[in-house]
Formats: C-alpha cells, sequence, structure tokens
C-alpha cells in the first residue's frame, strides 16, 4: 500500500483569519490562494479551515489509491474510521474517512485518489 501526504488541514477558527493565513503563503511563496465553502487552499497542499475542524490544530489528510485496501490494511494495524462521518461519491463510492488517530494535534483522515 502506497500513502502519501495530500494535504495539510490548519484550523483558523474563522474565515477571515483564514483568508489572511492564505494570503501570507501567497505573499511568502507565492501559493495561489483558493476560497472554498468552508475553507481557503494556499496552493494545493495546505488548507486553512474557515471554523475549527477536527484535531486540535488541524487534519492531515492521507491520499490512497485503494481507500478499502487502506483502511483493511490500518485496522489490522489497530486504527478504527469514523464511518458515520465518512464521505462518498455521487455512486456511493466511500472516498473520505477519518482515523481515530492524532497526531500532534492533528487529526488524520484518508482520501481515495486514482
Amino acid at each position: 500500500m502506497e500513502y502519501r501526504v495530500d494535504h495539510i488541514g490548519i484550523n483558523a477558527g474563522s474565515s477571515q483569519k483564514a483568508e489572511q493565513m492564505a494570503g501570507l503563503f501567497k505573499t511568502l511563496f507565492g501559493f495561489a490562494p483558493c476560497r472554498l465553502p468552508v475553507s481557503h487552499f494556499a496552493g494545493d497542499q495546505i488548507e486553512i479551515m474557515h471554523q475549527n475542524g477536527r484535531g486540535q490544530n488541524g487534519h492531515i489528510g492521507i491520499a490512497v489509491a485503494d481507500i478499502s485496501a487502506a483502511m483493511a490494511e490500518l485496522t489490522d494495524k489497530g486504527v478504527s474510521f469514523d464511518l458515520p462521518n465518512a464521505r462518498y461519491g455521487e455512486s456511493g463510492r466511500l472516498y473520505l474517512v477519518y482515523t481515530d488517530l492524532d497526531i500532534g494535534g492533528f487529526a488524520v483522515h484518508l482520501i481515495e485518489k486514482k
């Protein structure tokens, strides 16, 4: 199973703070900001949440090619998942699920990316 960091989500606490933080990433590093309904992105890999989401500091999105296989492998390692709040695509296929992990104040979720 191949895992890779897809993005880091930072809890900003408000849309105004998220916008300011995204602007700072643009000023310092040239990461283009993009406003979404619940967050701002700075480039492709830094998501700044308007409201504080999971994790004390935010979350880490881990990309996998096959989310079911990744879940099975991680379950064997003792990880559990928040299935009631998992996200499914229009076809009904699972594409995002949070784990029970908290690493350094960051929640961890898997996201399927082919």
